[in-house]
């Protein structure tokens, strides 16, 4: 079913606060969450030459999470259910395209014992990715399976000579 929401869409190029681009209302038949995300995204394809890079998308449903402070983002989306003259107060949902804070790590060189706490969270969280899992998994699989060939291969007359023949009864292809 599709709702009629009014968006915002708004710039901070020099950090000097935000400056409403566009102000219209249509109708979506998405979540607010995906239609703000769609709009940053059609924003950034609009826009090619004023990205600067190492920006991310962050879309907050509001009915379900508090956005964070984003105080030197580059474009905001604001996304209100109704239209242009009489649409909603708060916003149904948010978007930023902005940096990171995780994306540049801070560490105090004066206290060692801290950078290794710092690296520890970051391996648990990596850790508690399923992508990273995979991942990992895959790796030790390809690993052991490197070293199991290798471990084969070296010895003689053994399972390795065995898995190597050509059929059964001629020698192996190895040179002994």
């Amino acid at each position: 079913m599709k709702e009629r929401y009014t968006y915002e869409i708004a710039t901070n190029e020099q950090g000097d606060g935000w400056q409403r681009t566009v102000l219209r209302d249509d109708e979506f038949s998405r979540p607010p969450a995906s239609v703000v995300r769609s709009l940053l995204e059609s924003w950034i394809i609009d826009h090619p030459g004023q990205l600067t890079g190492g920006e991310r998308v962050h879309v907050y449903d509001l009915a379900t999470r508090t956005p964070l402070a984003h105080d030197g983002g580059r474009v905001r989306v604001l996304l209100y259910r109704g239209r242009v003259k009489d649409h909603q107060t708060t916003p149904a949902a948010t978007g930023y395209l902005a940096l990171d804070e995780r994306d540049f790590p801070t560490v105090d060189p004066h206290d060692p014992g801290e950078r290794w706490r710092r690296m520890r969270a970051s391996a648990r969280r990596a850790a508690t990715d399923r992508r990273v899992g995979a991942g990992a998994a895959a790796l030790l699989t390809l690993t052991l399976g490197y070293v199991a060939s290798r471990k084969l291969r070296t010895r003689r007359g053994g399972l390795a000579d065995t898995l190597l023949t050509k059929a059964p009864g001629r020698r192996s292809s190895r040179r002994r």
